[in-house]
């Protein structure tokens, strides 16, 4: 399947007139860590792949676009990565707390930490709990410096306070979005019938037959995906958020809930 792609790669890089170079050119088996593990060094299977007599180099990760993707998908790198950085900002603001007001702290939280959350989070904030704890924290003790408040402050409040949702709701807001472009047909062609309705299933007259099929899967990669959550997000929002009349609107109702469970 890798060597499949790579060879359809080639044929779209000759027709365009493009050429690849061998030398600053790597590759990357995606799976489970179970696939994968199969051709490491000390695997029982051995994979390589030569670009004009260059031997390509096996990676476990890379940067595209500016967000860290690893072999299985897990994100954690990607985490790691715009964690220490959104660390390092919120300090800065922690030394800056005691001699600006509060307003230009809340502008620097917006400018310094919360485009790294924000930025590809549909992609990589379906990822484990454990891992978006890590961003949670940072959240927490940003409300806590902007507000000047104990370090042992709830953070529920200071969130409502400044109309902030937290990394887990963020990922929630964009996939419900994404879910609203696609019930009113605002998405690219290749969404087409990314998702089904159950009236599109069966022709029982049920209250649920405007919902969207659900779909599990044994594995848990699978089940944590856009297509597998997103029916779920919004077959749970209420008749009023889902017909809202513009996205805008849609992201202002469904944050005005979302910020409405923090006590």
């Amino acid at each position: 399947m890798v060597i499949y792609l790579f060879i359809i790669y080639l044929l779209r890089f000759k027709a365009n007139k493009l050429s690849v170079n061998a030398s600053k050119t790597n590759f990357m088996l995606m799976g489970t860590p179970q696939t994968t593990s199969k051709y490491d060094d000390d695997g029982n299977e051995c994979l390589e792949i030569v670009l004009n007599e260059t031997k390509l180099e096996r990676v476990v990760s890379t940067k595209f676009l500016g967000i860290i993707i690893d072999e299985n998908t897990t994100w954690k790198q990607h985490i790691d990565a715009i964690t220490k950085t959104i660390s390092r900002n919120i300090g800065v603001m922690n030394k800056l707390k005691q001699v600006i007001p509060e307003r230009i702290l809340y502008s620097l939280y917006c400018s310094l930490v919360l485009p790294y959350i924000n930025y590809g989070i549909l992609v990589w904030g379906n990822t484990y709990k454990t891992y978006l704890e890590k961003i949670l924290k940072l959240q927490k003790w940003a409300m806590r410096t902007i507000s000047n408040s104990h370090y042992r402050s709830h953070s529920g409040p200071l969130f409502a306070k400044y109309n902030i949702i937290n990394v887990f709701d963020t990922y929630n807001l964009e996939l419900g979005v994404f879910m609203f472009k696609y019930s009113a047909g605002l998405l690219p062609n290749v969404f087409d019938n990314f998702f089904i309705k159950r009236s599109e299933i069966h022709n029982y007259q049920t209250r649920c037959k405007n919902d969207y099929n659900q779909t599990r899967h044994k594995k848990c990669f699978s089940d944590k995906s856009v297509r597998t959550q997103g029916p779920i997000l919004w077959n749970s929002l209420n008749l009023n958020i889902q017909n809202s009349n513009s996205i805008k609107h849609f992201r202002n109702q469904y944050k005005k809930c979302l910020i409405s469970n923090y006590k």
